[in-house]
C-alpha cells in the first residue's frame, strides 16, 4: 500500500514522516513536493568544501553543524555559519523541485567526496518538515536526518552595509603584509583582527612614521605600494632607532610638511595616540 503524507513509519529507534513519493498540502490545498535537485558532482563537492570549512566538528548547537541547502531558478545556494563568519556558495543545478532542507555539513562533504569523479548527484528531501534528505548517484544511495531550515540562524544583511571588489591575490597581499601587527592579548580583543577601510577622499600625500626594524619597515612598505597604487604619493618614510621614544624633531618636520596623512604601525601607533601629530590625527 503507497504511504499517505500523514502516515509515520516507525522502526525500532526512530519514527519520521513518510517519505519518497509523500506530498504536502499548502495554505491554497493544492499538493506541493519537496525538494528535488540533480548537480555534478565536481562542483557539488567544491562549493560543499567551501562552506563546511566554518563549520566546527564539535558544536554545542546541533543546527549549526548543518548547511542550508536552497534550491530555485537553476541555482543551488549552500550556506553555512558559526555565528561570527557566513559562507554562502551558489552553483547551476538542475532544480527539478524548489525548496530547501538542512543537512551535516560535514557528513554531506564526506558522501560527495566518495561518490565516482563524473557523477551526477541526486539530492531529494523526503519529507518538508525536517525529515531526511536522501543523496544518491547510480547504484550509491544515502540518507540523511534534516533538521528544521527554520532553526537555521539568518544573518542579518542590514548589519553589513560595507561592500567591496578585490582581486584575491590582491586581498592575500595585503592580509599577509598587515597580519604580523595583529595582538594576540584576548583582553585586547579589537585589535585581534585587521581593520578593512578605504582610503578618505581627498587624502593624496602622507607621511609615514616608524621605529627602524623588519616589522614597521615592511608595514609602512605594504602601506606605500597600497596608498601609491591608489593615487597617493608618500612624500617622506620617517625612522627612529628602535626603541628610541624621542619624537618631538620628526613632529615639527611633520607639522612643517603638512601631508594629508600621517601613517604608522601599531605599536608605535598605541606610543603615539596620546601626541598630537602636527594637527593631524595618526594612523595606523
Amino acid at each position: 500500500m503507497r504511504p499517505q503524507a500523514n502516515q509515520e513509519i516507525s522502526g525500532p529507534a526512530t519514527a519520521f514522516p513518510a517519505a519518497a513519493g509523500a506530498t504536502i498540502e499548502n495554505a491554497t490545498g493544492t499538493e506541493r513536493k519537496p525538494m528535488k535537485i540533480t548537480v555534478e558532482r565536481g562542483a557539488f563537492l567544491k562549493a560543499l568544501s567551501h562552506v563546511q570549512s566554518v563549520v566546527e566538528r564539535r558544536n554545542t548547537i546541533p543546527i549549526l553543524s548543518n548547511v542550508m541547502i536552497d534550491a530555485a531558478k537553476g541555482q543551488l545556494k549552500l550556506t553555512a555559519t558559526d555565528l561570527d563568519i557566513e559562507m554562502v556558495e551558489s552553483l547551476p543545478a538542475d532544480v527539478l523541485r524548489n525548496g530547501s532542507a538542512t543537512a551535516p555539513a560535514h557528513m554531506l562533504y564526506d558522501i560527495v567526496r566518495k561518490l565516482p569523479e563524473g557523477a551526477q548527484v541526486q539530492a531529494e528531501l523526503l519529507s518538508s518538515e525536517g525529515g531526511r534528505l536522501a543523496v544518491s548517484a547510480g547504484t550509491v544511495r544515502f540518507e540523511l536526518a534534516c533538521l528544521p531550515k527554520e532553526d537555521f540562524p539568518q544573518m542579518s544583511a542590514g548589519a553589513l552595509p560595507h561592500r567591496f571588489r578585490l582581486a584575491a591575490d590582491d586581498l592575500k597581499r595585503v592580509i599577509d603584509k598587515t597580519r604580523f601587527a595583529i595582538s594576540t592579548e584576548e583582553t585586547r580583543y579589537y585589535l585581534n583582527g585587521i581593520y578593512l577601510h578605504a582610503y578618505q577622499e581627498g587624502k593624496k600625500t602622507a607621511m609615514t612614521i616608524t621605529w627602524k626594524y623588519a616589522a614597521g619597515d615592511e608595514s609602512v612598505n605594504g602601506f606605500k605600494e597600497g596608498f601609491e597604487k591608489g593615487g597617493g604619493k608618500v612624500t617622506k618614510q620617517l625612522t627612529v632607532p628602535f626603541p628610541n621614544v624621542e619624537f618631538q624633531a620628526l613632529l615639527t618636520e611633520i607639522a612643517a610638511a603638512k601631508p594629508d596623512a600621517v601613517p604608522m604601525d601599531e605599536p608605535m601607533h598605541r606610543r603615539m595616540s596620546p601626541v598630537a601629530v602636527g594637527g593631524y590625527s595618526t594612523s595606523e
